[in-house]
């Protein structure tokens, strides 16, 4: 069955990074996958179609900053720990 919804999945560990990729695409969920906030930051946009999954700790912009600037972004944006 396709899925209409891309996850966006931020993970610095290039390990956990393609394991975490395998795994939904395995689910049959389309998976952008990156390894630092900004690239994932810039396809987020109002009424953004999909899922952000974040590490906490990365280089640069952590995921909890990632997280506010997603919602700046998107105020419709849902979270959940």
């Amino acid at each position: 069955m396709p899925h209409s919804l891309t996850v966006l999945l931020v993970e610095d560990d290039a390990d956990v990074l393609a394991g975490a990729t395998q795994a939904l695409r395995l689910a049959g969920l389309e998976v952008r996958g990156f390894m630092s906030a900004a690239p994932a930051l810039a396809l987020i946009h109002a009424d953004f179609p999909g899922i952000l999954v974040t590490d906490v700790r990365l280089p640069g912009m952590d995921g909890l900053e990632l997280l506010r600037r997603a919602i700046a972004v998107d105020p419709g944006c849902r979270w959940c720990w």
